[in-house]
């Protein structure tokens, strides 16, 4: 059985739903609503509330136990927003290959894929940090298509009996503020805590 896996989410985030709920985009419209300083949820929130729940449900679908969607503003323009992705799950290990755990991430930490790699102290113990970069084209009719830049941070934290490993990571294109992202992501790992029972609590 996998272990419990608990994190602290900063203010700005909104958490999307990750199995089908009737519910689940109101809660989103008015969460957003609020985020945004709105008077009330208007036709637009509604429908990007809707956007947003379908998505967390493909994350869901993905094998995802958390999603959430981050909006703020930039520490270095405060005019720019910024906007990240959050989600995690949690890997079991067969009771076989527990102990090969160490082995395992080190096949991480040698990817040369483009990935950086490197282990970290942080509050749950060592973890391994992956970062990647990747570029999008999106096609506009009749004008330029628009090139997007995107990171994702992941960590990679081994639970302290090694029968399950905990993901989380942290997916933004505010390109410009990749740095203040990180350092956001970081600021996440490090709040990790392992426990018992079997979900997943920000």
């Amino acid at each position: 059985m996998s272990e419990g896996l608990s994190f602290e989410v900063p203010e700005g985030f909104v958490r999307l739903p990750t199995a089908q709920s009737g519910e689940a985009a109101d809660r989103v419209a008015e969460e957003f609503a609020a985020l945004l300083g709105l008077d009330g949820v208007d036709e637009g929130t509604v429908s990007v509330a809707q956007m947003l729940a379908l998505y967390g449900e493909a994350i869901g679908d993905a094998g995802f136990d958390y999603a959430a969607m981050g909006l703020f503003r930039s520490p270095s323009e405060p005019r720019r927003p910024v906007s990240a992705l959050l989600m995690c799950t949690r890997i079991p290990v067969p009771r076989d290959a527990q102990g090969q755990i160490e082995s395992q991430l080190g096949e991480l930490e040698s990817l040369k894929d483009g990935t950086e790699a490197e282990r970290v102290q942080i509050l749950a113990g060592t973890a391994l940090i992956t970062t990647s970069e990747e570029t999008q084209t999106v096609p506009i009719e009749a004008a330029e298509p628009v090139v997007l830049r995107g990171r994702r941070i992941t960590c990679w934290i081994p639970s302290p009996t090694r029968s399950t490993v905990g993901l989380i990571s942290v997916f933004s294109h505010s390109w410009p503020d990749r740095d203040h992202v990180r350092d956001m992501a970081m600021s996440i790992f490090d709040t990790v805590e392992w426990g018992a029972g079997d979900d997943t609590t920000p």
